[in-house]
């Protein structure tokens, strides 16, 4: 087991609220990450982001490849990035890279996103309902070490088991907009006889 804050570095997004650096004309417009942006199945709509003006953003806090985001509070959404992302997480999340080569960023993404009843049993006394975790709860989460090539398996049964999610929400999405046009369709039929 290693504790995921030694095989990490972990920084919380960007906090909105602080003041520009400095008020200059250029200004640019940077995409924001909240945790609603992120689905069920652990995707970002990057269509859907929001943005906002954003003056001297350091490179440091766009999302690059392989980061994780976990959103510390309310239900713990958890994302993996799987390529470089002009984005910015809010400061509801936590941005974890991996700097240990023992373990991949799938694997520890996958641990979090799984393992959730896990690191709120945890984190505090089970009577207690969990809307938060601390950076400080975050870092000391146990990750247990196991063969590469069972972490890159694991990655593959979650990469299958979000491609069926996706197929599921186009699925419902779908049904949904069926069901609604039946329905309209019915009751225009009734009122126009």
């Amino acid at each position: 087991m290693s504790r995921l804050g030694d095989i990490a570095i972990i920084k919380t997004g960007y906090n909105f609220n602080r003041p520009p650096a400095s008020l200059q004309k250029d200004v640019e417009d940077v995409r924001v990450v909240s945790p609603k942006d992120i689905s069920a199945n652990g995707t970002i709509d990057e269509t859907a982001l929001s943005k906002m003006p954003l003056s001297q953003l350091k490179d440091t806090y766009f999302l690059k490849t392989n980061d994780i985001l976990f959103a510390g509070k309310g239900s713990f959404n958890v994302t993996l990035i799987t390529q470089e992302l002009k984005a910015v997480p809010s400061s509801s999340f936590y941005k974890i890279q991996i700097t240990d080569s023992n373990f991949t960023s799938g694997y520890v993404y996958a641990f979090l996103k799984f393992h959730l009843d896990i690191l709120t049993r945890n984190s505090r006394q089970s009577t207690e309902r969990i809307s938060s975790l601390t950076l400080k709860e975050l870092s000391d989460i146990d990750i247990p070490l196991i063969p590469l090539t069972k972490q890159l398996q694991l990655k593959k049964i979650v990469d299958g088991q979000q491609k069926e999610l996706e197929i599921m929400e186009k699925l419902k999405h779908n049904l949904n907009i069926l069901t609604k046009g039946v329905f309209t369709q019915t009751i225009k039929e009734h009122i126009n006889g």
